[in-house]
């Protein structure tokens, strides 16, 4: 069964296991999900991965990350496959932000999950450099920083 139809789905889904605990999953359960977030960068060319495809892959990667770093600190046995698969998703976000439009990157970093918080405050929160570390970001924090309106200024 293919768990990433690349769309509305896959993003409802890491909305609804935004809120388990999964300190609490069985080993089994922990390793099936893990593989199925696995997926995701499994792709062999990056182009054609179906992540693309969800309204908003970054938000979809972040979550992913968010996911990875939680079935690691529950369960020991996981905690090595978990690190590396994070660091190639993150990639994975790296590489789809490089490629985003500019006029899009606010939209995409603003966006919010669930508990309402934005791709923004995941990834600082988290510590997912690699998804703020583009200069795009970077444009879009001078402008939530200074307001956009300094940025029409003359001087």
């Amino acid at each position: 069964m293919d768990y990433f139809d690349g769309g509305t789905r896959t993003e409802l889904i890491f909305n609804v296991l935004l809120f388990s605990d999964f300190g609490r999953w069985e080993q089994p359960m922990l390793k099936r999900l893990f593989e199925i977030l696995k997926e995701i960068v499994e792709v062999k060319q990056q182009q054609k991965n179906r992540i693309l495809l969800c309204y908003n892959p970054v938000m979809t990667i972040a979550l992913a990350a968010q996911f990875l770093d939680q079935i690691a600190d529950s369960k020991n046995i996981f905690r090595h496959d978990c690190k590396i698969a994070r660091d190639s998703i993150l990639k994975l976000g790296t590489y789809i932000i490089d490629n985003l439009d500019d006029d899009k990157i606010e939209q995409v970093f603003l966006d919010t999950d669930f508990k309402n918080r934005t791709v923004l405050k995941i990834a600082t929160s988290n510590s997912y450099r690699e998804l703020v570390e583009s200069e795009k970001v970077s444009v879009l924090l001078d402008e939530l920083w200074e307001g956009k309106r300094s940025f029409e200024c003359d001087g």
